[in-house]
């Protein structure tokens, strides 16, 4: 015989969330939410009562959710962005993809760089995360494996 969790504690709704969502939503490079997750903050966010949430139609609420996971994928690019400008600040070196053809570096080479170099070659390199996640994901192989140059 299992007793209520709840007991003493009042029960709590369970919020409906989503049947076409993934359970794990990817929002920036390694940066993963779990889709309760953002149903908790699409709901809070939203202000209806868990009852009103609830009877919202799968396409209204599927619209919510979406309109916070596009909040939330940007909240985590600009912490991205954000945090490679605290370490390139720190004179860090941080990667960059390489755009434009110059010195040694061919286009979409990953290259590590200081802050100067980075705002020497602007207009070459880019070291925002997509761009650097982008680039690195050319280098590999289907397998995953690094790829041999011919």
């Amino acid at each position: 015989m299992s007793k209520n969790n709840n007991q003493g504690q009042g029960a709590q709704t369970i919020l409906h969330g989503s049947n076409t969502l993934a359970a794990v939503i990817a929002l920036a490079a390694g940066i993963e939410v779990q889709l309760g997750a953002v149903v908790a903050r699409s709901h809070k966010e939203s202000g209806l009562s868990a009852e009103d949430w609830n009877k919202l139609e799968d396409a209204k609420r599927d619209e919510l959710l979406e309109a916070t996971i596009t909040t939330m994928k940007a909240e985590a690019e600009a912490k991205i962005a954000a945090d490679a400008e605290k370490q390139a600040q720190a004179g860090k070196k941080v990667k960059a993809r390489v755009l434009v053809a110059f010195g040694d570096y061919q286009p979409n080479e990953v290259v590590k760089v200081t802050p100067a170099e980075l705002k020497q070659y602007a207009d070459s390199l880019d070291a925002t995360p997509a761009a650097v996640s982008y680039a690195e994901s050319l280098a590999k192989g289907d397998n995953g494996e690094e790829a041999i140059e011919a």
